[in-house]
């Protein structure tokens, strides 16, 4: 079995880049090689302390990414065992001068081997995102979101995030999670001062049932400098383990072969966004209007046994059914989607979401996915307007 771990910002070639005419770096400064699991004099294993320290160090990171200029984040892969692989990324950050605004970020990781993009994330300040790749493919579609959501923040940064993790207030893949035990304690590595932590969770992802993270921050800085991740089956034994560290650059500019790029990405995200006709309201039991007469005319001919086999007009299809589902969706009103998984025994079998559509790009805003058990409606998680969000014990 062979899982993928996504992380922020990581890139195994780091890009020989040119023309900026001042470069702050902030670095981890030591040989990653091993990675020590030293046994401390005096742990911290008070979890509100450990708590408060990451909620400081996120406040000195976030001062860090409110200088003027544009963050890049390189982290690399220096020790990947098992069947846990990671994709490599590099990330270019800038936050908007109005601080209401969403966060400015091109996102790129490629196949360590193959050195192929994978995925090209853009996101503008108005609340665009989009992905290139998939973009160009027709598999997928550009939405605006909340700016409640989208801005930076200090729990957006690794030190605050993971204060919430500790803290229980998450959702999404950590909804799994269920903290054994968290310790931490500083360290001097080549004159700097870490701050270390080391945690341990229970989950119940497939019959994996042990995560086990190890994490370094630069005290000076509030930037995370190193994070190992331990994955281990039901019995026991390890599955994979990934080593990152990571490496920080402010630059004034952007170089210019990146700034190019940039500028391509942009213009993707402006070539498909779907700016729809405003419609009456979206009722929720309003189904899709059909294909338009001459796509069916087209597709009629085709059938399992006879299929569409030109891939340039295939792809035209499937670029005109994605448009068209956009738009529709988009419209403003209350959408509710049903979704019924095949093989399951119990009331999670059948997923409800709830979304309020708002504006004339399809914004989010009030979200809710339910179930019915019992035949009563059972929320799970919520999402407010203001961008909060939560599960429902």
């Amino acid at each position: 079995m062979k899982i993928n771990v996504i992380i922020l910002g990581i890139l195994a070639a780091i890009l020989c880049l040119s023309g900026c005419s001042s470069i702050q770096t902030v670095s981890s400064n030591y040989n990653p090689a091993t990675l020590p699991s030293p046994t401390p004099l005096q742990a911290i294993t008070d979890l509100p302390q450990i708590i408060a320290t990451l909620n400081q160090l996120a406040e000195k990171s976030m001062s860090q990414y409110q200088q003027e200029g544009w963050w890049r984040r390189i982290d690399t892969v220096v020790t990947q065992r098992g069947d846990l692989h990671s994709l490599s990324h590099e990330e270019w950050l800038q936050l908007p001068k109005n601080q209401s605004e969403c966060m400015i970020r091109m996102d790129i990781s490629k196949d360590p081997d193959k050195g192929e993009i994978m995925n090209w994330q853009m996101q503008t300040a108005e609340g665009y995102l989009g992905n290139v790749i998939t973009l160009r493919k027709g598999e997928s579609e550009v939405i605006q979101v909340d700016p409640a959501v989208c801005r930076m923040t200090t729990e957006t940064t690794q030190a605050g995030y993971l204060a919430k993790v500790l803290a229980g207030n998450f959702s999404g893949k950590e909804s799994k999670l269920e903290l054994q035990f968290a310790q931490a304690w500083y360290q001097d590595r080549n004159g700097k001062q870490v701050f270390f932590i080391e945690t341990s969770f229970k989950t119940n992802f497939e019959k994996l049932t042990v995560e086990k993270d190890i994490y370094y921050f630069d005290m000076e800085t509030g930037m995370a400098i190193e994070h190992l991740l331990a994955m281990f089956w039901e019995d026991g034994s390890q599955m994979g383990e990934i080593d990152t560290q990571s490496f920080y650059e402010l630059w004034e500019e952007m170089p210019k072969e990146v700034a190019e790029q940039y500028q391509q990405g942009l213009e993707e995200l402006k070539k498909h966004t779907v700016k729809p006709s405003l419609a009456p309201s979206a009722d929720i039991t309003t189904e899709p209007t059909a294909l338009p007469l001459e796509l069916e005319s087209l597709l009629k001919p085709y059938t399992q046994e006879n299929p569409l086999a030109d891939e340039a007009q295939a792809e035209s299809v499937m670029q005109e059914i994605v448009r068209r589902r956009s738009a529709w969706v988009a419209r403003p009103g209350w959408l509710l989607q049903k979704s019924h998984w095949r093989g399951g025994k119990d009331y999670t079998n059948e997923q409800y979401t709830l979304v309020h559509i708002t504006g004339d790009y399809g914004q989010c805003q009030e979200q809710m996915v339910y179930f019915y058990k019992d035949g009563k409606l059972s929320p799970w998680i919520v999402r407010l307007a203001d961008g909060t969000s939560g599960m429902v014990p």
